[in-house]
């Protein structure tokens, strides 16, 4: 039988806010923006509870009286996102793909390739900041982004 979609607390409620054209994260997903993105993307999805959607946690019921449609009402939700999210000329490779695990897994492919140069530019970004005329909070904020954007970077496995 299918779950109430008044549940609040189920991967399957839509608050009467969310809309297709809701944008989730304030910059769009580009080369230079993946990590950062990735992880507003996944905090935004997880405070809605649709991180499963994207994760493979929440496959879709081949039980077409269970939840199937409810599923494929979140997941096209999920989806819409999505390709609200990222820069425009990713658009077109991605908006026929049938679910979100698979634009997720799709842009990781496309993205994770670039880990290593993305290392490579923080590490001399770090060695070469200087503060010059910088504020000591400027200077501080600058070196520790840099920092957590490398420790991400570290963390995500090969």
């Amino acid at each position: 039988m299918p779950q109430s979609i008044t549940d609040v607390s189920l991967p399957y409620f839509l608050h009467f806010g969310d809309h297709p054209s809701s944008l989730l994260v304030s910059t769009p997903l580009t080369y230079d923006s993946h990590l950062t993105w990735k992880r507003a993307m996944k905090m935004a999805l997880n405070a809605k509870k649709k991180l499963g959607f994207i994760n493979g946690s929440l496959t879709k019921p081949t039980d077409p009286l269970t939840n199937a449609r409810l599923w494929d009402c979140c997941n096209n939700m999920v989806l819409s996102w999505l390709l609200n999210s990222v820069d425009k000329s990713l658009v077109s490779s991605l908006i026929y793909h049938q679910n979100a695990r698979v634009v997720w897994i799709d842009l990781e492919a496309r993205f994770s390739q670039s880990n290593n140069s993305k290392n490579f530019k923080l590490k001399r970004d770090i060695t070469t900041l200087r503060q010059d005329s910088m504020s000591i909070s400027n200077y501080y904020t600058i070196i520790i982004s840099y920092w957590d954007e490398l420790n991400m970077l570290q963390s995500i496995p090969p």
